[in-house]
């Protein structure tokens, strides 16, 4: 039976067409841009607002009074990663490989318009770090980042991709850029030292499937727990990590 077929409640799907607007903007929305992308009226788009912001699938800015996606958003997309394979396979076993390197561990898929974090596992010692569920990265100075941009082949990444080169300070950013991520590709992870968070180091790889990058593993510590030179190197343990996925 096809996705069509059978009889449907209109108002679910009219629900449905303000969330999906809500999610391609990446950005607050006002009232009457919603009821344009919805295909209703600001009276219809108002009143389902109000039941959506009542279950948290969407909230109000206090100040501007623009819409954007609620928290429940984040608690579907969590449960849907938690059922979904190999989604589901590699959040099984992320505990205990976090436990076994001592450092921090986050999954990251590409959100509205940038990696998102969905799942974290803390690391045995402190990392001091304020990373959660929903935490952003940019796709030019992330390990993160820089996996979606050698392996993702969203449009979506590359618009990203593009904003922020146009944003770089000059082409000497941008060839950096393309070197890394040529050796990224070469490698298969990507690490950053000092960046985002000072004092910390960050290794990202990614989850393939057909050649498509479904969800990005990184793992964060102090600089001398991630020494990629010494014996035990922990990209090797990310590799094995996300290729036993």
């Amino acid at each position: 039976m096809s996705k069509s077929a059978g009889r449907g409640i209109q108002s679910v799907e009219v629900g449905n067409r303000l969330l999906l607007a809500l999610m391609r903007s990446g950005s607050p929305m006002m009232l009457r841009d919603l009821a344009h992308e919805a295909r209703i009226s600001a009276a219809q788009a108002h009143a389902y607002l109000t039941s959506l912001r009542r279950t948290e699938l969407v909230e109000q800015e206090p100040a501007s009074g623009r819409y954007i996606l609620g928290p429940a958003t984040n608690r579907l997309a969590s449960a849907r990663m938690e059922t979904f394979d190999p989604m589901s396979n590699i959040n099984a076993r992320a505990p205990d490989f976090a436990h076994s390197l001592g450092v921090m561990l986050a999954l990251l898929v590409w959100g509205p318009v940038a990696p998102t974090v969905y799942r974290v596992h803390d690391a045995s010692q402190v990392v001091n770090t304020n990373l959660r569920p929903g935490t952003t990265f940019n796709l030019l100075n992330s390990a993160a980042g820089r996996i979606f941009g050698a392996f993702d082949t969203l449009p979506a990444v590359r618009e990203r991709l593009a904003s922020e080169l146009a944003s770089a300070s000059g082409d000497g950013e941008r060839q950096a850029y393309e070197s890394a991520i040529a050796r990224i590709r070469a490698s298969g992870y990507a690490l950053m030292v000092e960046s985002p968070v000072p004092g910390l180091a960050s290794i990202a790889a990614p989850v393939l499937r057909d050649g498509e990058c479904i969800l990005v593993a990184m793992i964060i510590g102090p600089r001398a727990a991630l020494d990629v030179q010494g014996a035990g190197n922990p990209a090797d343990a990310l590799l094995a990590f996300t290729r036993g996925a």
